[in-house]
């Protein structure tokens, strides 16, 4: 037990046993009958220390005036302080000698007897509050009078701030009539932007579906120029190679004429052969070109000896064929081709040969 075994106070163990009542019962919903059985300690009596009459003589008579009539009010009737400081002139009966103690402790009324010694006390008193509520009273019926004519004023005031009011009133309303003229005005020129806004964005879906249609006819456009100018860069090259496969025709033609004429007059011209020379080189570069698309290559063949523009080269890499080229310009140090019929991607290094 707190109160015996660590030395709490009777009133912490009656605490801490009904907090601990309190929780069981109220919150945890468990009731437990062995918590009815706990010891509660009780407090101890004291017996109390009365002063002496000559001590109580000598506490009074250091009072004076109405304290000392307060202190002994509450000596020779054993009354509360605040019930003595609550006390009225009607609960006084000095006919009978007696107090009547109004709302007591717990609320209780109840009549105490009243010591002849302290009626001439309370007389002076009761005289003494009887002339300061009669001078307290002139001087509150002198501010009444005060307080009539401010009312009087008040009143006055009130009216004339009535009148203002009504004006205002009649100011606001007519400010509110405006503003709503004003609102109706506004929300019929948001209807009227917002008709020219749907208006706007219907047009602007016509003009950005014309601009689509346009940019496809001109892409259109531009890949069909882009493949026709193709077209006629292969016909180009066809008809280059057509003039290149006559020129070969021609040249075995007479060849063949020059080799008959040899063999009927072996005896006096004696036999002679025309060697064919075959020119080899390399790709030195690979570049697209801009203006035209296409792809131009620049050859080293050596001094260029025999190079003419318009002669096809034959790209190899090692036995596979790679693409067709036809000589564009030629000079001394190079020569570059345009790439024609390419069968696959022509890279630095490949070999170039063809026939005169």
């Amino acid at each position: 037990m707190l109160a015996s075994e660590r030395g709490a106070s009777p009133s912490t163990h009656n605490q801490a046993l009904s907090a601990l009542l309190f929780l069981y019962r109220a919150v945890l919903k468990q009731d437990l009958p062995w918590l009815d059985k706990l010891a509660r300690p009780k407090r101890p009596r004291r017996l109390p220390v009365v002063m002496t009459m000559e001590e109580v003589a000598a506490a009074l008579g250091h009072l004076e005036g109405q304290y000392a009539l307060l202190g002994r009010l509450l000596y020779g009737t054993g009354m509360r302080i605040m019930e003595a400081m609550r006390l009225r002139v009607k609960d006084v009966d000095f006919a009978h000698q007696t107090l009547i103690v109004r709302s007591g402790k717990g609320n209780k009324d109840r009549a105490l007897m009243l010591p002849q010694a302290l009626a001439p006390g309370l007389r002076a008193q009761f005289a003494y509050a009887r002339a300061l509520w009669t001078s307290d009273r002139a001087a509150l019926m002198g501010e009444l009078d005060k307080v009539k004519a401010l009312s009087q004023q008040k009143d006055t005031q009130l009216a004339e701030l009535e009148l203002e009011r009504a004006t205002l009133r009649n100011e606001r309303a007519e400010a509110q009539r405006a503003r709503d003229s004003f609102k109706a005005r506004v929300d019929e020129f948001a209807e009227i932007i917002k008709t020219n806004q749907t208006m706007i964005d219907r047009y602007s879906q016509e003009v950005s579906e014309l601009r689509r249609n346009e940019l496809a006819f001109r892409t259109q456009k531009l890949e069909t120029e882009e493949r026709l100018t193709n077209l006629l860069s292969q016909v180009d090259v066809l008809q280059a190679n057509n003039r290149a496969l006559a020129e070969q025709m021609y040249d075995i033609q007479q060849k063949q004429l020059a080799g008959g004429a040899s063999n009927t007059n072996a005896g006096t011209v004696g036999s002679g052969h025309e060697s064919a020379v075959q020119i080899r080189g390399q790709v030195d570069s690979v570049q697209p070109d801009k203006a035209s698309g296409k792809t131009l290559v620049q050859l080293n063949v050596g001094s260029n000896t025999g190079v003419t523009n318009g002669m096809i080269f034959r790209v190899v890499r090692g036995n596979e064929f790679i693409a067709n080229v036809v000589v564009l310009r030629t000079d001394l140090a190079f020569s570059v081709a345009e790439v024609q019929i390419p069968q696959k991607d022509i890279q630095v290094g490949d070999s170039v040969q063809t026939k005169l």
